[in-house]
């Protein structure tokens, strides 16, 4: 609860300043704005003392604007979104076997429910900037690890005593599962911040944001992502 005060804190001292100086200019519409859009997103995660781990993969989303005052163009947004990113890495292990290589397939599904404050700039012929910053709700719906043999020396080889030995989990495994990865399962519901800006050309935008965790995916494994959007005004 204090690192969210601490945030609401910062978002509405970074908007004060603005709200107080600019007014709304003409040409700025004052109705909900209705947007889809379509994202590209690289997710990195951070384990506790190790380099980041990057996935990338894409999002789709739906998300309204509200204007909340009169005379200044002030936004308050909210939406939904599905994003869906991936990761392989190829693992080898050479102790036991002359040489087995294990390629792993990591994948996510997750949820989003992000509400921002925004303001609009107008930059003339149809073009627009909107600086915005605020949290987003996640709930992470799938997350899977499949871990196969691309190649070996040996043709009889045990895939399960393989992982085993590497601590590389199940063949297939649930990542939110105590069952099959203990203490180190991940948890389904996240919170998180972020800050971006969307730029806008009559009913086409361009959108770069980039966000963090501020609940984590498990204790020793915090994350981040930037997000890139092209989207449609409805």
């Amino acid at each position: 609860m204090r690192n969210l005060s601490v945030i609401f804190i910062v978002v509405c001292a970074w908007l004060w300043p603005i709200c107080g100086l600019a007014q709304t200019p003409m040409g700025i519409p004052p109705e909900i704005m209705r947007r889809l859009s379509l994202s590209y997103d690289l997710n990195t995660l951070y384990p506790k003392d190790l380099d980041g781990v990057n996935f990338s993969g894409f999002g789709v989303g739906y998300a309204m604007d509200f204007p909340v005052s009169d005379n200044r163009p002030v936004y308050v947004g909210a939406g939904i979104d599905f994003r869906f990113v991936f990761r392989t890495k190829t693992y080898s292990q050479t102790e036991q076997y002359n040489l087995v290589n294990i390629k792993q397939r990591t994948s996510f599904i997750h949820m989003n429910v992000p509400v921002n404050v925004g303001y609009i700039f107008p930059l003339g012929g149809g073009v627009s900037v909107m600086p915005y910053a605020g949290l987003t709700f996640r709930v992470q719906l799938y997350g899977h690890n499949r871990n196969r043999i691309s190649s070996c020396d040996s043709r009889d080889v045990d895939l399960d005593a393989v992982l085993d030995e590497m601590e590389l989990g199940p063949a297939d495994g649930n990542l939110f599962s105590e069952k099959d990865y203990g203490s180190a399962h991940l948890r389904r519901f996240q919170l998180g911040w972020q800050t971006g800006a969307r730029v806008q050309y009559r009913r086409v935008s361009f959108q770069i944001e980039y966000g963090a965790d501020i609940v984590k995916l498990h204790k020793n494994l915090g994350g981040g992502n930037l997000l890139l959007s092209v989207g449609y005004t409805l």
